[in-house]
């Protein structure tokens, strides 16, 4: 039950219906990141993998089984903004556009996936 509500208010339920995984994820693999997703922290339990097409992202949550994970084409990211994630410099990436969800990184993450993005605003 609350994983539903806050999957719900963070966006997590859109984003997995629009961006959910059709393939394994491949690439670079950034495990126990912490993550916010819309209004709702994700702390020391996503996996990021970064390939040339996308960011894949898989949240375990405690007592019960662990989403499908996400893939979010690069070109879906359409907005990044210098912002905070437990007072540490951190970046906030708008998905979709209508804008499905904001999702902030730590910045030692972003740095990983910065060469992969396009040309956005930020």
């Amino acid at each position: 039950m609350i994983k539903g509500f806050f999957g719900r208010i963070s966006g997590l339920d859109e984003l997995a219906r629009r961006y959910t995984a059709t393939r394994t994820p491949q690439g670079e693999e950034l495990t126990r990141q912490t993550v916010q997703i819309g209004s709702v922290s994700y702390k020391r339990c996503v996996t990021l993998r970064i390939d040339a097409e996308g960011l894949f992202l898989q949240i375990r949550f405690i007592f019960s089984k662990k989403r499908a994970p996400f893939f979010i084409p690069w070109q879906e990211i359409k907005h990044v903004q210098l912002t905070r994630l437990y007072w540490q410099q951190a970046f906030m990436l708008t998905i979709g556009n209508p804008a499905v969800t904001r999702i902030i990184l730590p910045k030692s993450s972003y740095l990983r996936i910065a060469p992969y993005l396009p040309l956005i605003p930020s």
